[in-house]
């Protein structure tokens, strides 16, 4: 996720700026079982549009073992998903620029 205001960086008390690009880093399964999302036998899908297409996309890729990125196209869905992976116990923040 990119971000262009001033926000204070949880894992380390600093201050990070303008472009900062932070990843919240969880374990894909577990962030699927918070959002209530059963197992599928996975398609790709270049914009995510909703759960359950994250779902999807995941199980595409995690199938063939390749990591991917996906843009999601509803500010609603995507906010649900950041939410549910800050709430897991072993997400990390990692921010860089």
């Amino acid at each position: 996720m990119s971000d262009n205001r001033v926000r204070m960086n949880p894992t380390c008390g600093l201050f990070s700026r303008v472009n900062c690009n932070v990843d919240l880093i969880v374990r894909g399964t577990s962030l699927l079982n918070r959002l209530k999302q059963l197992p599928s036998e996975g398609t790709d899908h270049e914009i995510v549009h909703s759960l359950s297409e994250l779902e999807e996309a995941f199980s595409h890729s995690f199938a063939r073992g390749a990591g991917v990125e996906r843009a999601f196209s509803s500010k609603e869905e995507y906010a649900a998903t950041i939410e549910a992976a800050s709430q897991l116990e072993n997400a990390q923040v990692f921010c860089h620029s």
